[in-house]
């Protein structure tokens, strides 16, 4: 970029090729600069109401680079259609799930206290087989790591006697997409005598 000589401080296999990070990023800027098409072909893009990423998608980029672009050319505009906007439903999905929601101070299936590992809120009945139980706290039993895993991989089982009255109420009244609840829960959480 600059023409300089300077001495290679890089190991003998990586060849340092610019003097400075200066000089590296103008080298950047000027590469990239290169591959940007016509302002004008821009600007009618983004007056049709394209997003940032259908105007990447055009080019064959990504919407980082079609908001390169934007600020390139200086376009106005607000990022729409972004990665980083996610329908409000998305964003709250944690804020309406999660332990903090149902705190404990241990484990419901072997009693481990939380200091010992971290605790989930697991779904009793899963999100794939109900909508309606998605977010119902009454659907949440609050499980150490071991437990939560161990039951998903099939190498732990958990007793229906660790839910309180109120949640086995509202779990074998659930409607489940495509099978009938009393049979998937005695397989899923069979009674402690039956052990």
């Amino acid at each position: 970029m600059c023409g300089r000589d300077f001495h290679d401080r890089q190991a003998s296999t990586i060849r340092q090729k610019y003097c400075s990070g200066t000089c590296y990023g103008q080298a950047r800027r000027a590469r990239i600069t290169k591959t940007y098409p016509p302002r004008e072909e821009i600007a009618a893009l983004y007056a049709q109401k394209m997003t940032d990423r259908q105007v990447g998608r055009r080019y064959g980029h990504t919407c980082v680079w079609a908001m390169s672009v934007r600020r390139h050319y200086g376009i106005p505009g607000r990022r729409r259609g972004s990665w980083a906007r996610k329908p409000l439903k998305q964003k709250t999905d944690r804020a309406r799930w999660g332990i903090h929601r149902k705190p404990a101070k241990s484990c419901r299936n072997c009693g481990a206290a939380a200091a010992e590992g971290t605790l989930d809120l697991h779904h009793a009945i899963p999100r794939s087989l109900s909508k309606a139980a998605k977010f119902d706290l009454r659907n949440g039993v609050q499980l150490c790591d071991r437990c939560h895993m161990g039951w998903h991989h099939k190498r732990i089982v958990i007793y229906r006697e660790i839910f309180t009255p109120q949640e086995w109420a509202f779990i074998s009244t659930v409607k489940l997409l495509d099978r009938d609840v009393t049979a998937w829960l005695d397989k899923h959480y069979p009674p402690r005598s039956s052990a």
